[in-house]
């Protein structure tokens, strides 16, 4: 939930500029032609078609990383993917550290699609 919140706000910043940007919860998986399984990113980020989903790893089990590892190759093929480690994170503090750094990431995302969309 701490992640959610500075993604809301800065969706609804963008949309106060006319950005064609949008924040997803997907509550269903998805499925992409040519994968071989469905893939459910806890959040995803588009820009008119370009996606961005964001991971955030809640277990360091090795099963999990290695289930969450497939998911995040399948969503690179189709967009890009930032994966946020939980499992370790203690506290406050480094809650809103990793937040930062994920809004630092979405930022030069954003930067990259607005480069391209001031020039249209």
């Amino acid at each position: 939930r701490r992640l959610l919140e500075p993604l809301k706000r800065l969706v609804e910043y963008g949309a106060a500029r006319s950005w064609p940007l949008v924040l997803r919860k997907p509550m269903l998986d998805t499925f992409f032609e040519g994968e071989k399984r469905f893939v459910r990113p806890d959040f995803v980020l588009k820009w008119g078609e370009e996606m961005l989903s964001i991971e955030v790893l809640g277990s360091d089990a090795p099963d999990y990383l290695k289930s969450k590892k497939e998911m995040g190759e399948i969503l690179k093929r189709h967009g890009e993917y930032f994966p946020v480690d939980a499992a370790r994170t203690r506290g406050a503090r480094q809650e809103r550290d990793q937040a930062t750094a994920l809004l630092a990431k979405v930022n030069t995302w954003i930067s990259h699609k607005l480069s391209t969309f001031a020039i249209r």
